[in-house]
């Protein structure tokens, strides 16, 4: 399991995300999420947390769009409260992952 892998990425994401100069959409922002971690796979996760970023991927995934891509037709599709309640579980996610990613290194040292 490479839990570092993914809070790495998961910190990368939201660092852009709250430090971005143009102010952005919370569609834009679930873009941004979606597109930020879409190389992560099964074995960067504990099971219960890839079960949540599977859930994520599911609604960023949903809408097929060749021109587009799915992540931007599935992003525009949602509300601003969808956007945001995604976005919320997608910053619960994170901090999972980084509390996964220090139990892991602390039982290390």
């Amino acid at each position: 399991m490479a839990i570092n892998y993914a809070s790495e990425k998961f910190s990368s994401v939201i660092y852009s995300i709250v430090t971005s100069a143009v102010v952005e959409s919370p569609q834009d922002r679930v873009y941004s999420a979606a597109l930020g971690t879409h190389t992560l796979c099964r074995e960067d996760f504990t099971p219960e947390l890839w079960m949540r970023f599977e859930r994520f991927q599911s609604v960023v995934t949903r809408i097929p769009n060749e021109k587009e891509g799915s992540f931007r037709a599935s992003a525009n599709a949602l509300s601003d409260l969808e956007a945001h309640d995604l976005l919320v579980e997608f910053y619960s996610l994170a901090q999972d992952v980084e509390e996964e990613y220090r139990s892991t290194f602390a039982s290390k040292a």
